[in-house]
């Protein structure tokens, strides 16, 4: 998934809503580097990282899934500014880096104990991956800001290139190469040993491709010359850059992550990659988009590659006017999603919509065909009696309780999607998945007895047990449940429920309270 799949479809998970609270912890890391660097006192900084720590910490409830990667951007982020303001990594350095950490890490904790103590997961740690993604499929979804990164890298490369090499041959920095290669040439032993050393990166990365880690591999390429960069721009203060390429650079450790490990109690390891890409989507997204303008918007990569108007041959402008090419279409093959994308969902979902952020506007005129070929004339029903229970007729947040209909088929879960109000029993595969199965069977038996039974008493039974104040009976209960079963709400009005809503298709009862309940019904 990316983020706008997520939103097109209305896809209010948890990984939807934590992404502008991602975005916040984001900047206040970055605010928090640039405190640092500028030399931000002890109040000042204990201030920010309280800020952060609550920024942080609302990611462990709203979707814990982020909690690490931003826990890990943030203390990046502090050791970045500390370098940035004193550039030798010395044990003083790293003891407040860590200080820092541990203080963000034990806040974002405090914050939200009462959360903390009351979570139960149902996933128990990690476990190698048995699946790795396609190169194609990877450049696929992050291609055009991969084609900003590389480009960049390129552009960038004297930078970075000439420590790397230094690095992969031994040879000390500032030496030329020529004159260290000619030293060399007198010491065979040595001139091996420095050969199989610089030939072991590009061993590894050929060895994992060939072992089915092609993804894995080619981001690893790109994520060596992305970390030695950002550290050479941190060492000179240049925080806004460093920073954007330590975003790239937890994009980029994200997708390698997923090659290697899956969640336990994954559906395969769905969750897994979506909930991390979506991650790393926006980092990478974000850093591309800096990036792009570190270089002019490609004006000076364009300059370089023609070699500036003395030098400017053939070669080199057809070779600045593809990058541009590549670019443009990149760019445009990147949105024709959004545009043909929205309108195909829209398809999909019963007929296309005037431009509307109303939730419920399809319901108007649309008809839905149920799974055994009966089809209702109109959803307007379901609509009115939806916006019944938003107006405020119903006071506080009541248990209500609504039909199942098939996976992916129905209009499941209506009720308690568009008005927010607890139903004995959710989308059931979501809640299996999210509970670890843990009761869920047990509801979904319960919901069909309620509806089912012709025995009030059985049906109450249940009801009380889950608290049950309103009975939702509409197309899909009418075309799931028996009518035997649905006639008993009917049957009991004015002894045990009372017809707190009706319409053409849909009726909502109200369960009487104990108190108020009769054995035999009243008298009209």
């Amino acid at each position: 998934e990316f983020p706008f799949f997520t939103f097109l479809f209305g896809d209010l998970h948890a990984h939807m809503m934590a992404i502008p609270f991602a975005l916040l912890s984001v900047g206040l890391s970055l605010s928090l580097a640039l405190r640092i660097r500028d030399g931000a006192s002890i109040g000042a900084r204990a201030a920010h990282l309280i800020a952060l720590a609550l920024a942080v910490g609302s990611l462990r409830a709203i979707n814990t899934w982020d909690y690490p990667t931003q826990l890990a951007v943030a203390g990046a982020a502090i050791l970045l500014g500390e370098f940035a303001r004193s550039p030798r990594l010395t044990l003083p350095l790293l003891a407040r880096v860590a200080a820092q950490s541990a203080f963000l890490y034990l806040a974002t904790t405090v914050l939200f104990a009462p959360f903390i103590q009351n979570y139960q997961s149902f996933s128990d740690g990690v476990f190698p991956s048995r699946w790795q993604t396609p190169l194609y499929a990877y450049l696929g979804i992050h291609g055009l800001f991969l084609f900003v990164v590389t480009s960049f890298l390129v552009y960038t490369r004297r930078s970075y290139l000439p420590r790397l090499v230094e690095l992969a041959t031994g040879a000390p920095p500032g030496r030329s190469l020529r004159s260290y290669v000619d030293d060399l040439a007198a010491d065979a032993g040595k001139a091996v040993r420095l050969a199989l050393l610089a030939g072991l990166p590009p061993a590894v990365l050929l060895a994992l491709a060939l072992s089915g880690y092609a993804t894995a591999a080619f981001i690893l390429l790109l994520l060596a010359p992305t970390a030695m960069l950002a550290w050479r721009w941190a060492a000179r203060r240049e925080a806004f850059g460093a920073f954007a390429l330590l975003m790239l650079a937890a994009a980029l450790a994200i997708g390698v992550m997923v090659e290697v490990i899956t969640v336990q109690n994954d559906i395969a390891r769905m969750n897994t990659v979506f909930k991390f890409y979506l991650q790393a989507w926006t980092l990478m997204a974000a850093a591309a988009a800096y990036l792009l303008w570190r270089m002019r918007f490609g004006a000076d990569i364009v300059r370089r590659l023609r070699g500036g108007p003395e030098r400017a041959g053939v070669g080199r402008r057809i070779l600045g006017a593809a990058w541009l090419g590549m670019l443009a279409l990149l760019v445009v093959s990147s949105a024709i999603y959004t545009v043909a994308g929205t309108q195909d969902r829209l398809r999909d979902r019963f007929h296309t919509l005037p431009l509307t952020l109303d939730g419920l506007a399809f319901m108007e005129s649309a008809s839905y065909t149920f799974d055994r070929g009966s089809a209702t004339d109109t959803l307007a029903g379901e609509r009115d009696a939806i916006e019944w229970l938003r107006s405020g007729a119903v006071a506080g947040s009541p248990m209500v309780l609504e039909g199942r209909g098939e996976l992916y088929r129905s209009l499941n879960s209506r009720v308690a999607i568009y008005t927010g109000l607890p139903t004995v029993m959710g989308w059931d595969n979501h809640q299996s998945q999210q509970r670890g199965g843990a009761g869920v069977g047990e509801r979904v038996n319960d919901v069909q007895r309620i509806y089912s039974t012709t025995v009030w008493d059985a049906a109450l039974e249940l009801m009380d047990k889950y608290g049950v104040e309103y009975v939702y009976v509409g197309d899909i209960e009418r075309h799931y449940y028996p009518a035997r079963g649905l006639d008993k709400f009917a049957e009991m009005l004015g002894t045990h429920v009372e017809l707190a809503y009706s319409n053409p298709t849909v009726d909502i009862y109200r369960l009487l309270p104990p108190a108020l309940r009769l054995e035999t019904p009243i008298a009209p």
